[in-house]
C-alpha cells in the first residue's frame, strides 16, 4: 500500500514539475498563468509527450502552509471532449505550490460546467479564510512575497495597511513587498 501511494504521489509531482508540453495540450489548453493567479480556481497542468492525461485540481490558500494544489483526479481529451477520471485515493492528495511550480491553465466556466464540478469543492470551506480580515490579508501578501509575486503582495497590503498601520506582521510584509519592487524609501519608512 505505501508503495503505491509511493508511486502516486511520484506520478502527481511529475504532472506537476513537468515541463515539455505536447502538441495536443496547446490546442486545448494554453499554459500561460502562473499558479498564484489561479489561486481559488479550477486548473490544470501540463502534460508530458508520454503522458494521456492532465492532472486536474484546485489551487487554493491554506493560510498555514501557503498556495496549495488539491488534486482532483486526471483529465483526458477524448474526440475533443474533456472526460474527468475522479481520483479513488482516499482522502486529499495536496500538494504546496513554490517557485519550481509550472505555468497552469484555467478551467474556464464552460468546462467547469462540462465536467460537473462545483465552482468551488464542497472541501474548501475547511480552509476558506474571510478575505477582508488582516489576518488572511497579510497571510496572502506573504506567501505572494515568498514565491515572487511582490507586486501582487503589494495589492493585497495596502488594502489591509488602509485598515490597519500597527500590526507588525502586516508591516514588514508591506515593507517587504516595496523593497522587492524597489520602492526603497518606501520600505524604510515602513520597516
Amino acid at each position: 500500500m505505501k508503495k503505491a501511494i509511493l508511486s502516486f504521489c511520484t506520478i502527481i509531482l511529475y504532472f506537476i514539475t513537468s515541463s515539455t508540453v505536447t502538441a495536443q495540450s496547446k490546442e486545448i489548453f494554453t499554459f500561460d498563468t502562473k499558479f498564484y493567479d489561479g489561486l481559488d480556481k479550477w486548473v490544470v497542468f501540463p502534460k508530458s509527450e508520454k503522458d494521456t492525461s492532465y492532472a486536474i485540481g484546485f489551487i487554493y490558500l491554506d493560510v498555514a502552509a501557503g498556495f496549495t494544489f488539491n488534486y482532483e483526479g486526471n483529465l483526458e481529451v477524448k474526440a475533443n471532449k474533456l472526460v474527468l477520471h475522479k481520483s479513488n485515493v482516499g482522502g486529499f492528495v495536496k500538494h504546496r505550490l513554490g517557485h519550481n511550480t509550472n505555468n497552469i491553465a484555467i478551467l474556464n466556466d464552460n468546462q467547469i460546467k462540462s465536467l460537473a464540478l462545483k465552482k468551488e469543492p464542497e472541501w474548501l470551506a475547511i480552509y476558506k479564510s474571510d478575505p477582508t480580515k488582516l489576518h488572511y490579508q497579510t497571510k496572502l501578501g506573504s506567501f505572494y512575497n515568498s514565491v515572487g509575486a511582490s507586486d501582487k503582495a503589494l495589492v493585497v497590503l495596502s488594502k489591509a495597511y488602509e485598515k490597519e498601520k500597527k500590526d507588525p506582521y502586516l508591516l514588514f510584509e508591506l515593507s517587504y513587498a516595496y523593497n522587492a519592487l524597489k520602492q526603497h524609501d518606501k520600505a524604510i519608512y515602513l520597516y
